[in-house]
């Protein structure tokens, strides 16, 4: 058909405004891997605002880009490389003819080369990398900062072990800021969840991520420990926390795996019942020293501050998981009133027909 007078040719513009191609192209990635449920949630959410009438306009050539970057992406495209051959999306319509691709985008592409340990590894070029370090540095936990990052990741999916070295180095950085620091994990966060995305060696971020993660978290706790007030330790702590109960809930990795950067994050005591066990031993050994040392007062102090480190970190952890028990049971009673709402005109609905039926 592309070949034929009678098909006419649709020619994709790309949009002149490099912010409004970033929010379609990101747009793109989110519905393939989300499907059209997130599609119709931003349709809802975002109704009114210009930068999504593209979604609206369904004649406008930001609409045509984003039917095809939707296409491309899912037949296996990059957002930075594509066919530019005409092509049919449905058999008998009309050809699509992709945009160029730009010359910024194969110039900043071009990834270095280089043998690793016997095999090849593809490398940023020192552009993207320079842009990528430019990113990190500026990043703060606004949701658009870390989607362009992430959608930075997504493009460069073929050198996902370089930009993971990149990532975990500015993560383990000690003089960073506590809330640049967490905003960088919120990244990593970002691209574990979408490595699951139709995006041609997304899949590597995984396994890169999780070969750096227990160095992070050795950083996290080190940060955690110097950090300029009690509130910033326990926002920081919390976040964190939260962070790993996402993971957790998500089957992002095993409990054992996640158990262990708990660990780390807390200061290697991994569980309450391990939390316990601590206290009770070092509440025996204090016990030993007083029976060693009757008439010592310095001596049972001295064992008395030896468990209160142990005793501070169970009280803590039992509070959270306290906590995190009255949220669970808030969700279900909220779950079960929902439930109840949806149900009662089910029930109005029974009445009428027969009253026998919903009494």
């Amino acid at each position: 058909c592309p070949h034929t007078h009678a098909c006419r040719l649709l020619q994709v513009k790309g949009p002149s405004d490099p912010k409004q191609r970033f929010i379609i192209d990101s747009m793109a990635l989110y519905v393939l891997k989300d499907g059209c449920e997130f599609e119709q949630m931003v349709m809802m959410e975002q109704q009114g605002r210009p930068e999504f009438d593209f979604l609206f306009d369904l004649g406008s050539e930001e609409h045509a880009y984003y039917r095809w970057r939707l296409y491309s992406l899912a037949e296996g495209d990059t957002l930075r490389t594509w066919r530019i051959d005409p092509y049919l999306m449905i058999e008998g319509g009309q050809a699509w003819l992709p945009p160029p691709m730009l010359a910024a985008d194969l110039a900043a592409g071009s990834k270095r080369k280089e043998t690793v340990r016997g095999q090849a590894a593809v490398l940023l070029s020192d552009h993207d990398r320079d842009r990528f370090e430019d990113m990190l540095r500026g990043l703060t936990a606004e949701r658009a900062a870390i989607a362009e990052a992430m959608v930075f990741a997504l493009e460069n999916a073929d050198a996902a072990a370089d930009v993971v070295d990149v990532l975990a180095e500015a993560l383990t950085l000690p003089e960073t800021a506590p809330a640049t620091k967490l905003a960088r994990l919120f990244l990593a966060s970002d691209i574990l969840h979408n490595s699951t995305a139709p995006v041609r060696n997304a899949s590597r971020y995984r396994a890169r991520l999780e070969a750096v993660l227990p160095e992070i978290f050795v950083s996290f706790n080190a940060t955690y420990k110097v950090a300029g007030s009690r509130m910033v330790q326990e926002a920081l702590k919390r976040s964190v926390l939260r962070l790993l109960r996402v993971w957790r809930e998500r089957f992002i990795f095993n409990d054992d795996y996640i158990n262990g950067l708990q660990a780390t994050m807390l200061g290697h005591v991994p569980t309450l019942e391990a939390a316990e066990e601590e206290e009770l031993l070092l509440q025996q050994n204090a016990a030993a020293a007083t029976a060693a040392n009757p008439g010592d007062p310095a001596a049972a102090a001295a064992a008395d501050e030896d468990v209160k480190p142990a005793r501070s970190r169970w009280e803590a952890m039992e509070a959270e998981e306290e906590e995190e028990e009255q949220r669970r049971q808030q969700q279900q009673q909220q779950q079960q009133q929902q439930q109840q709402r949806q149900l009662m005109p089910e029930r109005a609905q029974l009445r009428g027909l027969n009253p026998d039926l919903a009494a």
